[in-house]
């Protein structure tokens, strides 16, 4: 059994529920699937759109799959939440500027570095242990826990972990450790000069960026997963959308106190419903 298909055997596993019990539900954003399939998605809408837009019908069938299986479902949010594609309405996909960026070959290294800590279970692990060395497979589990992860969930977010890193290039320097690739600065385009007339396009103080013009990797990946406007954004992916950004901001911010996020509507799907 290979990678791809084991993920989703796992994926699939994790979706049955217990009648008699509640099943416990993570509070931190991971994939079922890898980075690699992930990019499946990606340079399948670019083969035949290109930077277009395609519908659910379409790219199932590009990628040999039923648009209504768990199989596809998975591969869709797993490709969301790596910030490679959006949704602009439902059933309706695009690339980002990272999923552009990710089937180009020049910059495809690179993309697939940033796309790995757009999750945010994987983001927080890599700051959890930058310049340490990783835990067993046991004591990792247990962390993922720490960090929210389901008790019944954290065999396939290892999974999920160890695979998407290893494609990413984090483990180049063995698998003890999280080491983020270096990569020279390419230019594709000319950066055109600003004359001292115009109007700065310097980050205002407060701006989310830290103050030093780069935003933090879950900033940019929750914002590069909003809608356009004027278009339907049901009431359940804007709850999610909130409860996501604030574990992101609990990862990344420091104070006490608690985010309490409702909605009424029907009931919401997480990534575990998906299957």
């Amino acid at each position: 059994m290979d990678d791809s298909t084991q993920g989703q055997s796992q994926a699939a596993g994790g979706g049955a529920g217990v009648a008699s019990t509640k099943r416990e539900r993570s509070r931190i954003q991971f994939p079922y699937l890898a980075l690699d399939e992930a990019l499946d998605v990606a340079s399948a809408m670019y083969s035949n759109v290109a930077l277009g837009d395609c519908e659910d019908d379409q790219l199932a069938a590009w990628l040999k799959l039923s648009p209504k299986s768990s199989g596809y479902r998975l591969r869709i949010s797993t490709a969301k939440m790596f910030g490679l594609i959006d949704s602009p309405s439902t059933g309706n996909y695009r690339l980002t500027d990272l999923g552009q960026r990710i089937v180009d070959p020049d910059r495809q290294a690179a993309a697939k570095s940033e796309a790995f800590l757009m999750v945010p279970l994987f983001g927080a692990v890599y700051e959890r242990f930058r310049g340490a060395a990783l835990p067993p497979a046991t004591a990792l589990e247990s962390e993922f826990r720490d960090l929210g992860v389901a008790e019944k969930q954290t065999n396939k977010a290892r999974w999920a972990f160890e695979r998407s890193a290893q494609s990413a290039g984090y483990f180049n320097e063995g698998r003890n450790k999280l080491v983020r690739p270096g990569f020279a600065e390419t230019k594709h385009q000319s950066t055109p000069e600003v004359s001292p007339a115009e109007p700065s396009t310097a980050p205002e103080v407060g701006s989310g960026d830290g103050g030093n013009g780069t935003l933090h990797p879950f900033v940019q990946g929750l914002l590069q997963t909003l809608p356009d406007p004027d278009t339907v954004w049901a009431i359940e992916g804007r709850v999610a959308w909130l409860k996501a950004a604030a574990t992101c901001f609990d990862l990344i911010y420091r104070g006490n106190g608690t985010i309490t996020i409702e909605g009424q509507g029907s009931e919401i799907k997480t990534a575990e419903d998906i299957v």
